[in-house]
């Protein structure tokens, strides 16, 4: 009985080793992407910044010239899928770290679920899984 035990506490800690694992190489993943849409949106202002200053913008009636209206804008936004805040995503959200280290959440297949693995209820409609589990728990 008591190698059984051993057995699946290794076993548990080899699964712990394994989605740890798989945590950093998500996190790294993500920076990679993060890096890659910052770099596009860089290339994108500067050739439209060289468009618009190779051939400028016939004026409107005030004389002004006409502001080139960039794409670029939504590239700069990365909202986390957690909790809504901008400004990184969901693996470096602190918030979900803290609902993983106090046992609100486990995370299945990449899901936030409830503790003994199951699903927060369909009632509450809240896309951010942040909001959902904050209503559960209230």
């Amino acid at each position: 009985m008591k190698d059984i035990f051993e057995q699946q506490v290794q076993q548990a800690q080899q699964e712990r080793q394994r989605i740890a694992a798989l945590e950093k190489a998500f996190i790294e993943q993500q920076k990679t992407i993060t890096n890659f849409l910052q770099q596009q949106q860089q290339q994108m202002q500067a050739q439209q910044y060289n468009q618009y200053n190779a051939h400028p913008a016939p004026s409107g009636f005030s004389g002004a010239p006409r502001q080139m209206n960039s794409g670029a804008s939504s590239l700069n936004r990365f909202d986390c899928w957690f909790c809504g805040e901008s400004g990184h995503l969901n693996a470096e959200c602190l918030t979900r770290m803290d609902y993983l280290n106090t046992g609100k959440i486990v995370m299945v297949k990449g899901r936030a679920c409830l503790p003994d693995g199951g699903e927060f209820p369909v009632d509450i409609r809240d896309p951010l899984p942040k909001n959902q589990i904050d209503e559960f728990y209230a």
